[in-house]
């Protein structure tokens, strides 16, 4: 609006240019102060108006004066340089960013209503555990009787106001006071105030175990799942470029804020009660380092002797073919054994031994076996064949 104005209208360009050293500073920033956030908007004002102040300073210099002053002081102190965007540039991005989210229109609408579907469900899952914690705080500390205006959230938050109490009923309270032991000024009360005084007065015990099994169990949920989900949902519906008159995203998104805000204060008073619990990235690197003493306990470290030292031992030597087939037959503790039988069991065979000796014989006896055999054959063929004279 600021650039159209100061087109059109000599008059606006009169009284901007006698303020035009504070509206540099609203809008470039100052020495001893920056623009205010978000930070992503301020960098864009910044540029916005640094590419103005140029095209103002070349179109418009020589009539108003203090825009030429501003230019010469940007240029100087080096804020205002030659690569910064052209305000063509800067109405080009502006264009095609407007182009794109008219596209994205019908996208962000369907994930609007995605996400009012999926949360209607969900945010009853959530009061659901939310009322549970609520529960377990109410019976871990009782709220106090209607008389009184301090109750659990109080005492939690620490706002014990009394106040109240002295202006409602002063007599009342100042006999209070009296019977306990404080009305009077003959001597010095020093109170110190815990920074935590709920988890000094309630311990887990036996006797309320399970109401902290409960409380760390909803404590878990609301935390690793409830707080995720709802920021999840948060951050969608704030990234979505939707008219700013859309009721739907935001009734929406301020009542996941809500909801947000009532978790992350149901789990601050878990945390004061001392609930401690874990979180995914914790239990993750804990099963990891189990794993690993798991695997050190099955895998015990032994010293793997080297190929020389092994070469060096005295090696069994192999049995022979025959041997083989029953080998514990073979060993020195079976000839003790009475319920063995060597002769029952295996067949006879030559032993190595007898193999060697065979063999260191002299070389006449070779073929001496073949011999005899053959010569015993024929006598008993000649006893049996007929005697035949030749005439």
């Amino acid at each position: 609006m600021t650039e159209q104005l100061f087109q059109r209208s000599h008059r606006f360009r009169q009284l901007l240019a006698d303020d035009f050293p504070q509206f540099v500073t609203l809008t470039v920033g100052g020495r001893q102060k920056g623009l205010p956030p978000p930070h992503n908007v301020a960098i864009k004002l910044k540029e916005y108006t640094l590419a103005l102040i140029k095209a103002w300073n070349a179109k418009f210099a020589n009539k108003y004066r203090p825009v030429a002053i501003a230019y010469d002081h940007l240029e100087y102190n080096g804020i205002l340089q030659d690569n910064q965007p052209s305000l063509d540039s800067i109405h080009s991005q502006s264009q095609d960013r407007a182009n794109r989210q008219t596209r994205m229109q019908p996208v962000f609408k369907r994930r609007l209503e995605q996400i009012s579907c999926d949360s209607e469900e969900y945010l009853s899952i959530i009061y659901e555990n939310l009322q549970q914690m609520e529960g377990c705080f109410e019976i871990l500390i009782p709220k106090f009787d209607d008389r009184s205006e301090i109750d659990f959230d109080a005492l939690m938050k620490g706002d014990i106001d009394f106040s109240k109490a002295m202006t409602d009923d002063q007599n009342t309270y100042k006999e209070e006071l009296r019977s306990h032991g404080l009305g009077s000024s003959r001597y010095k009360l020093e109170i110190v105030i815990s920074k935590n005084p709920v988890a000094d007065e309630v311990h887990e015990s036996k006797e309320n175990k399970v109401v902290y099994e409960q409380l760390r169990e909803g404590y878990k949920v609301a935390r690793d799942k409830h707080m995720k989900q709802l920021t999840e949902w948060v951050n969608s519906l704030g990234r979505m470029e939707l008219p700013a008159s859309n009721d739907v995203r935001n009734a929406l998104l301020k009542k996941l804020l809500d909801v947000k805000a009532d978790v992350a204060e149901t789990t601050r008073k878990a945390e004061l009660l001392g609930i401690q619990v874990p979180s995914i990235e914790e239990q993750k690197s804990d099963d990891d380092d189990d794993d690993d003493e798991y695997l050190n306990e099955l895998f015990e470290e032994v010293d793997v002797p080297s190929s020389s030292s092994t070469s060096k031992r005295q090696r069994k030597p192999k049995l022979p073919p025959a041997r083989r087939i029953f080998p514990l037959a073979f060993e020195p503790g079976m000839e003790d054994d009475a319920t063995y039988n060597r002769t029952r069991t295996l067949p006879e065979v030559k032993t190595l031994e007898t193999k060697q000796q065979g063999e260191s014989r002299p070389s006449k006896d070779k073929g001496k076996g073949k011999a005899t055999v053959a010569s015993d054959t024929k006598e008993e063929l000649l006893k049996k064949a007929p005697i035949v004279e030749a005439s």
